[in-house]
């Protein structure tokens, strides 16, 4: 499956109904989107430490990944995955939360640093690469709202109507995006970046 397209895409989150729809499980949130969209149907696999689902069409083949390892040990689940597809850091998308920009509004990058989030911090030590995609999708940092609220607090929680409404667009334009991310395009998600 080495072909040069991007193979796997990886919601970042936490297992559990506790968290389902919290700021934290964002990354789940598109990826549930993104099988609904196919119509395909997460399995739970011990052998990657998380649900995976596969979509298929006449251009590419995607791979869908939730780690249930918890947040801090994703890298655990995604480089078993990489390992046995035997695909390349460049192949990766791993979708989050991030803390320091708006809700809503999405940023995109390849390779860098963790700047702080756990979970790609687990990822990029398990894989020894940082040269992933990831696409960042803001959820608000408790200053940005005048909020002394503690951070592991705000993130385990849901986002209220207003953040979520902007959050839904986000995904929105994600689901979109979905054919030309697949193939190592990102020029659509880069328009909607512009806006």
């Amino acid at each position: 499956m080495s072909n040069g397209n991007i193979s796997l895409l990886v919601g970042l989150g936490n297992p559990g109904e506790r968290y389902i729809g919290t700021r934290h499980n964002i990354g789940f949130s598109v990826v549930d989107s993104v099988a609904e969209d196919f119509q395909v149907k997460f399995s739970h696999e011990n052998a990657f430490s998380g649900q995976i689902s596969k979509v298929k069409t006449p251009s590419y083949t995607l791979l869908l990944l939730k780690p249930v390892t918890y947040m801090n040990n994703s890298g655990i689940s995604v480089v078993s995955v990489m390992n046995f597809y035997k695909l390349l850091p460049k192949q990766l998308i791993v979708i989050h939360d991030e803390l320091d920009i708006l809700p809503g509004d999405i940023r995109l990058k390849q390779g860098g640093g963790s700047a702080g989030h756990n979970g790609l911090r687990s990822i990029q030590h398990s894989i020894s690469s940082s040269d992933f995609w990831r696409i960042r999708i803001g959820v608000g940092h408790p200053r940005l709202f005048n909020s002394r609220q503690d951070v592991s607090d705000f993130v385990l929680s849901k986002p209220n109507n207003e953040e979520f409404s902007y959050i839904k667009l986000a995904i929105d334009c994600f689901r979109n995006s979905i054919d030309s991310l697949a193939k190592g395009d990102f020029d659509f998600l880069r328009k909607y970046l512009k806006r």
